[in-house]
């Protein structure tokens, strides 16, 4: 099995709505207001069509099938996109799909690195977790964002990356 990112589409709203209200995922989010369709496609046109949020959406191929044939698993996202301090908030959730486990949240946390750092020219990406969502503070840790301990919240803990200059 392999994984690669695509850029949102407007068609893929359906499964983002679908993907975000779901009560497993949900739990998981800092703001737990629900989507519709109508304000996910506001959402496209005011944030994604503008750059001001790169979303792009987790495939999954299958080798077994040639490779040809991919399906969402979830998707993946950057905002607070600052071009003066180069500094942006990733974000993410996933369909209720298997796939979507360490391996595949790490491929998209690590591709999306690489592309705040190579196609956007970030140098510090942050991301908020909920404290007891353990795989989200593990998949981001193994893919190099440390804890910010300067962070005060009772309930959100604030995880750094940040590139590392040789």
């Amino acid at each position: 099995m392999r994984f690669f990112l695509r850029e949102v589409k407007l068609e893929d709203g359906k499964n983002i709505v679908n993907w975000r209200n779901n009560r497993n995922v949900i739990t998981h989010c800092i703001d737990k207001t629900l989507i519709t369709e109508e304000s996910n496609e506001r959402f496209y046109h005011e944030y994604v069509e503008t750059g001001r949020v790169k979303q792009f959406i987790i495939e999954r191929s299958d080798e077994e099938w040639g490779g040809l044939f991919g399906y969402p698993i979830g998707t993946i996202y950057l905002k607070d996109i600052d071009t003066q301090k180069h500094i942006c908030e990733l974000g993410m959730y996933p369909s209720e799909d298997t796939e979507w486990n360490s391996e595949s949240q790490k491929f998209a946390v690590i591709s999306m690195i690489n592309r705040a750092i190579d196609d956007y020219g970030m140098m510090e990406i942050f991301a908020f977790v909920i404290k007891n969502c353990v795989e989200e503070k593990e998949v981001l840790q193994k893919a190099g964002f440390v804890l910010d301990d300067s962070f005060r919240s009772p309930d959100i803990e604030r995880f750094f990356y940040k590139r590392n200059f040789r």
